[in-house]
């Protein structure tokens, strides 16, 4: 069941941003710039799935801190998307850079917890 409704919210998520990149006028459509982006965007989606499927079957600390990065790098890129498609406003650079930041600060944390566990195991 989760996995049929993360499949649907990916294609819807993967809609919306298509129609927003389509939205600028100077993009083609049957272009490899507007193919990357588009397979760039499903790998990230992927990611966030992978991600949110991994805490629900671990529900661990670890887990959380996966999923919250791969959130807030995620939204990161959607926002990132939106400032240079849409509308290039200050606000959505600075909300882009404060969550990527924050998306690889807690992947830090993740990789540091994951670390230290390996460490005491070896202690």
């Amino acid at each position: 069941m989760a996995i049929t409704v993360l499949i649907g919210f990916n294609l819807y998520t993967i809609f919306f941003l298509n129609q927003m990149i389509l939205s600028d006028s100077a993009i083609e459509i049957y272009t490899l710039n507007f193919f990357l982006e588009c397979t760039y965007n499903v790998c990230i989606l992927l990611i966030l799935s992978i991600s949110l499927l991994n805490y629900l079957y671990h529900d661990s600390k670890r887990g959380l801190l996966l999923f919250l990065a791969s959130v807030c790098i995620v939204f990161s890129e959607m926002v990132q998307v939106a400032y240079i498609f849409v509308s290039a406003d200050y606000l959505l650079n600075v909300v882009y850079a404060l969550l990527l930041v924050t998306g690889f600060y807690i992947v830090y944390v993740y990789i540091v917890s994951k670390i230290n566990a390996y460490y005491k195991i070896l202690s």
